[in-house]
Parts: C-alpha cells; structure tokens; sequence
C-alpha cells in the first residue's frame, strides 16, 4: 500500500510539473496566477466591504427618517393635545 501511495505522489508530482511547464510556455507563471487570484479575492473582500457600509448607511438614513417623522407626530400630538385641554378649560 505504501509502495502505491508513493508512486501515485510522484504520477501527480510529475503531472504538476507537466502543467507547471506547459502554463510557463504559454506565458502563465503559477505563482502570478496565485497572486492574481489573491488579488481578486482582496478585491471581492473590498467590494463586499463597500456593500455592507453602504447598506449600513442607507439603514442608518431609513431610521433618521423615521425618527424625524414620529418627532413630527409627536409634535402634532402634543399641540393637538394642548389645544383640547384649553377648550376643555373653557367649556368646564
């Protein structure tokens, strides 16, 4: 089982660096491939990133509104409030 397992190891090192040599000649270097795809990955990491304080701010906007609105009602309420203990003040 050993013997297998070490000539199976040196089939697919050897595959490796059959493809290793074949993306050389195509102009592709292994580890700029690799840094290429840290690179995008930074860049998904950015974008989602970008995402999320976006969608935080437009919740942040969305509770202000709101906030503002029920201060209005409020500010409503309490004139409205106001004005029915002074005609309550007048007919008792």
């Amino acid at each position: 089982d050993l013997v297998n397992e070490k000539l199976k190891t040196q089939q697919m090192n050897n595959e490796l660096e059959k493809l290793t040599h074949e993306l050389e000649k195509i102009g592709l270097n292994k580890e700029r491939l690799l840094h290429d795809e840290q690179s995008t990955d930074d860049s998904k990491y950015k974008l989602l990133e970008s995402r999320l304080e976006s969608t935080l701010k437009k919740s942040l906007e969305i509770k202000e509104e709101k906030i503002a609105a029920l201060e209005a009602r409020l500010e409503e309420s309490t004139n409205l409030n106001r004005q029915l203990r002074q005609e309550l003040k007048i007919v008792s």
